[in-house]
């Protein structure tokens, strides 16, 4: 998801100055670090990628993305995703 809010070309110059801003702004980077990651995991393997399932955990969606494929119904073992 893209945050206008937080184009300095929309908000000005000085959108960053708040660190509440800079907070905000490093856990989106973080949260959207597994989708990049399995993305170019299957980018490197010819594989088509899965989307992000939001019923899962954190850990549990970047192993599902890896693993899924086509398969929505994928569940990455709980083992695993401690």
């Amino acid at each position: 998801a893209m945050h206008p809010e937080q184009n300095p070309a929309i908000a000005g110059g000085g959108i960053y100055n708040s660190h509440a801003v800079q907070d905000k702004q490093i856990v989106r980077i973080i949260g959207k670090m597994t989708t990049l990651a399995a993305h170019a995991y299957h980018r490197n393997t010819g594989r088509a990628p899965a989307a992000p399932n939001t019923r899962l955990s954190y850990t549990e969606n970047f192993l599902y993305m890896l693993d899924a494929g086509l398969d929505a119904r994928h569940r990455p073992h709980p083992k695993l995703a401690k």
